[in-house]
């Protein structure tokens, strides 16, 4: 165990013997006692018995039951293991919350990514979608929205952004003052909470994004949120290998978990998708695995597809079911 604080184990997929599981966030090949280890989403096994385990004693008995049943499972959801001393440092964070708001969520996050207490305005707003680009742009005129729509891409976006504000800074919104406020404010809230989410561990970067994604005949745009670790050699610098997960949602295939792993010059692909698209995306991996494999830049390529799981946020594992209602699929989504 790596952390005396955090301990989630997810098992990706497993391939000749060998699983990549993720600890903690970080891809690790380990042995595998069954090589037919299903991925069902981006998680095969649970870790209920890890994470509400620890040596239960009189003392970390009593401090459980300050908490309620739903506070417990968030918990777990974070991968927080509940010790007497982690659970004290939860009592701490509720007691510095505002009266009447005792979110579990944010307690969660604010305890598992070492953030202060003082960061709970964004937090919140996070929770509560404030911070999705779909609130943020639903304050801009309809023909500059319409304009940046037209020109979005993975390509252009941050560009267009740049553009954008800086056409607010020069003051040609001047009409439309309000709005161009609250753009900006919401703007600048979400790029504080990324550099918030963001940080160096042990040898590790950690780098929490959000991106603005346009489908076909949305007026407003998706959230597209991801988290890459990069780890460092011995001179601080990037080595080849690195773990990135993203968490989107087109509008006909419904929210999507994507995971690209690369480890020991293996690539490992997994992707979590609505039941309803399944059968598609489970067509479609020897494609993906043979245009990447004639890259040239992996020895291996795993390509695995399995059910969403339905996601309250980017960083709980707490999972609801879906309405697995079948949907007509948009292929230009």
């Amino acid at each position: 165990m790596t952390d005396l604080k955090l301990y989630r184990r997810e098992v990706l997929n497993s391939f000749e013997g060998r699983s990549l599981t993720i600890i903690n966030g970080k891809p690790e090949q380990v042995a595998s006692s069954d090589a037919n280890i299903a991925a069902k989403g981006l998680a095969g096994k649970d870790n209920d018995s890890l994470v509400l385990s620890g040596k239960q004693n009189s003392e970390t008995a009593e401090l459980l039951k300050n908490f309620t049943a739903n506070d417990l499972q968030t918990f777990k959801s974070y991968g927080i293991l509940l010790t007497a001393d982690n659970l004290k440092k939860l009592q701490e964070i509720f007691a510095q919350m505002p009266k009447g708001f005792k979110n579990p969520e944010i307690a969660s996050l604010i305890f598992s990514r070492g953030l202060s207490v003082s960061s709970l305005p964004f937090l919140n707003k996070y929770f509560t979608g404030n911070l999705k680009f779909a609130s943020i742009f639903e304050h801009l005129p309809e023909a500059k929205l319409a304009s940046l729509k037209n020109i979005f891409s993975f390509a252009t976006s941050l560009e267009g952004i740049e553009k954008l504000v800086t056409e607010l800074i020069s003051g040609a919104w001047r009409e439309n003052l309000k709005k161009t406020t609250s753009f900006c404010e919401g703007l600048a809230e979400n790029l504080f909470f990324q550099e918030l989410l963001s940080s160096k561990i042990e040898d590790y970067n950690r780098i929490y994004f959000q991106m603005p994604l346009f489908w076909q005949n949305n007026d407003f745009p998706d959230t597209l949120e991801g988290e890459a670790y990069v780890p460092l050699d011995k001179e601080g610098k990037k080595n080849k290998d690195s773990a990135l997960r993203l968490l989107l949602s087109p509008p006909r295939l419904g929210q999507m978990e994507v995971s690209l792993h690369s480890l020991d010059a293996t690539l490992w692909v997994h992707m979590g998708v609505q039941k309803a698209v399944l059968p598609l995306f489970q067509s479609i991996i020897g494609d993906i695995r043979e245009a990447v494999l004639n890259r040239g830049d992996y020895e291996k390529v795993i390509v695995s597809s399995g059910e969403a799981r339905n996601l309250q946020n980017f960083f709980s594992l707490k999972n609801e079911r879906f309405d697995n209602t079948a949907s007509k699929i948009d292929f230009k989504a």
